[in-house]
């Protein structure tokens, strides 16, 4: 026979024939270039651009990443399939999630990864997920590879096909086909054959940044193909998933069935400032040997005080600290005076930079301004809600349905305003919200709001929040004081009730329009007087005092009993009452045109006299002293 003692040589795309079946092994790497070309390798941890991608300092997030690496070698006892890591913007998930890739690898627990990002096409959208996973497999778990190619032969259309077909047939196939090819005990001999340095049978696929999958009708999609290879019998692996706790996203992982098999990990109960600290102290102490300037800078720079300024400002935001860091580096600047100007920086300050590197947070900024520009926004509402939320200093807002009571939404409208920004809005989960009062994760965007070159579509003023406010408050009291407190009212937008907020100094008030009462008055009388000038106070706001205030028994009555509304203002005072009357009157020692009123509240005995003469001789303007003795017909109590 020709071939009886040959050795040393190949068979190239050979076809075997026989009765039953044909079969065409093309050359294996052609089938493997053709799923490397249909993959994601920027959705990597070993892309070209993933080398300069940021990872977290060897001696932050040791915590978190401990917890994570705990569960993923599976020595938790409730151990499920699906891990959700869950964070506000900014927070460092991506950079904990790249170390984890990097520690799985070291353990032989990485399968693979997807890394979504808005950066780049083929890693901001779904299509590329699948192939993405199965060509990293090959490497991983080399040993499915030859099923996989020959599902690849089967069927060369395979890449086009919908998701769930490649899934089955790139992912489900080989698996099977392996375990079919095994011993009894399947999967797990080939995991043993790969001599393993952690005893488990599975390994991790990571994947981030799941909010930044563009379209969330694809983000439910690929939540519901992991669902179904996390249940699938012949799948090895878990999934550690991290996002922003996007509207979709938070939705998902809290209903079933995606909440039977996964457990969430929030990022925010982890501590974060002492890693932030420690990254400080690192990248200061590079730039003091490693930057131009290092010869000018101090030794001890930078100070104490402002390294936990640093700190404060970054309120557990390291992208807020690694920005600040990326501008000091600049070689063609000092640190030290750059640095000096951004603990200097007052909301607006960079409105007047003519270029990105004359703003040091403009990178922070368009982070801002991405996710506060979801599809569709209602920029006018959302500008309203977010500025009551940024000067909510008395915590009256606590819940969304408050802010609809005040400013004149209808039910659910602030609910769905903010379903997609919970990565910077702190809002309590409906089924468990408590007294916490709506806030912003981090200080960083208050400043960023009140700047109008950073904001800018987002901007408003601070009087023109306080006059929103005060117009708001005036309406609501209004519209209570017509129905009669206490009773809800479904005509309108507007209902008293739980919806209204209320003030825990108040909270044992009958007067359901107490609090709204005092809200309107603290927009006007304390937060900022130049409102009196305007002509909503001008007008509206004395017709509303005299309707209520003067000629009538029963509006001293109500007076009386409204007394408590004035209660801001003044540390000194004892109790509540003479709060409201020292409010009340430097409201109107600040404005000649109130001073009548002022008068005839004392005349009418509503003005305790004692009272009103200890504020009028405190009150350095000797004309308004005269002038209200001239209308008391020059009576002056003693005191």
């Amino acid at each position: 026979m020709a071939f009886a003692n040959a050795s040393h040589f190949t068979i190239g795309d050979a076809q075997f024939i026989n009765a039953a079946t044909y079969y065409e092994l093309p050359d294996e790497s052609d089938a493997l270039r053709t799923l490397l070309k249909g993959s994601a390798i920027n959705a990597t941890t070993e892309s070209a651009s993933a080398s300069y991608a940021p990872t977290c300092h060897p001696s932050t997030r040791q915590t978190v990443t401990k917890d994570l690496m705990t569960w993923a070698r599976g020595s938790r006892p409730d151990s499920v399939s699906i891990l959700w890591l869950s964070g506000p913007a900014g927070g460092g998930k991506t950079c904990i999630l790249r170390r984890i890739v990097e520690l799985c690898r070291a353990e032989d627990l990485f399968a693979a990864c997807f890394f979504f990002s808005t950066y780049y096409p083929d890693t901001r959208t779904e299509s590329r997920f699948i192939i993405t996973l199965a060509a990293q497999l090959t490497q991983s778990i080399p040993q499915i590879t030859p099923f996989l190619v020959e599902a690849l032969n089967k069927d060369p259309t395979i890449l086009q096909k919908s998701l769930e077909a490649q899934m089955k047939a790139l992912i489900f196939g080989p698996l099977e086909a392996s375990q079919r090819r095994r011993s009894a005990s399947g999967l797990k001999a080939l995991f043993r054959s790969l001599k393993s340095k952690s005893p488990q049978t599975h390994r991790i696929i990571l994947i981030d940044g799941l909010d930044e999958c563009i379209e969330e009708k694809e983000q439910a999609h690929i939540l519901r193909l992991v669902h179904e290879m996390a249940t699938h019998p012949h799948f090895p692996f878990r999934f550690v998933i991290a996002s922003r706790p996007e509207y979709t996203i938070r939705t998902m992982f809290s209903s079933p069935p995606l909440s039977d098999i996964s457990r969430i990990m929030r990022l925010e109960t982890y501590e974060a400032d002492r890693d932030i600290h420690l990254y400080l102290q690192t990248e200061f102490a590079r730039l003091r040997t490693t930057h131009p300037a290092s010869t000018s800078i101090p030794a001890g720079w930078p100070f104490t005080e402002d390294g936990d300024m640093l700190v404060t400002k970054a309120s557990g935001q390291f992208v807020y600290v690694a920005t600040v860091i990326k501008h000091l580096d600049n070689p063609r600047r000092n640190p030290v005076i750059e640095l000096r100007h951004i603990l200097d920086l007052q909301p607006g300050d960079t409105d007047t930079a003519v270029n990105v590197n004359d703003n040091p947070f403009s990178e922070l900024d368009a982070l801002y301004t991405k996710i506060l520009h979801p599809p569709n926004v209602d920029i006018p509402l959302l500008k309203s809600i977010l500025h009551a939320i940024l000067h909510n200093k008395g915590h009256e807002f606590k819940t969304p349905s408050s802010i609809d009571a005040v400013l004149g939404f209808e039910r659910g409208t602030c609910d769905m305003a903010l379903m997609d920004l919970h990565s910077v809005v702190a809002v309590e989960p409906t089924s468990t919200r408590t007294d916490v009062p709506i806030s912003f994760h981090h200080k960083s965007l208050a400043d960023f709001l009140m700047s109008p070159g950073r904001a800018r579509d987002l901007y408003q003023s601070k009087d023109e929040t306080h006059l929103m406010l005060a117009m708001a408050y005036y309406q609501l009291v209004l519209r209570i004081d017509n129905n009669g407190c206490g009773d809800d009212d479904d005509s309108g937008p507007i209902t008293t009730g739980d919806s209204i907020p209320t003030k825990g100094s108040v909270a044992g008030t009958a007067d359901n329009a107490v609090y709204p009462a005092s809200a309107f008055h603290h927009a006007i009388l304390v937060e900022n007087w130049s409102l009196f000038e305007t002509e909503f106070v001008r007008d509206t706001f004395p017709k509303f005092v005299e309707q209520h205030f003067f000629g009538t028994v029963a509006s001293a009555q109500w007076h009386d009993s409204w007394s408590i509304t004035f209660f801001w203002g003044i540390d000194q005072c004892s109790d509540l009452y003479h709060q409201c009357l020292c409010t009340t009157g430097q409201a109107c020692l600040r404005s000649c045109k109130r001073l009548k009123h002022l008068a005839d509240l004392v005349q009418d005995g509503l003005y305790p006299d004692s009272d009103f003469w200890k504020l009028i001789r405190a009150d350095s303007a000797r004309s308004r002293r005269e002038k209200l003795e001239e209308l008391l017909d020059g009576v002056n109590p003693t005191v």
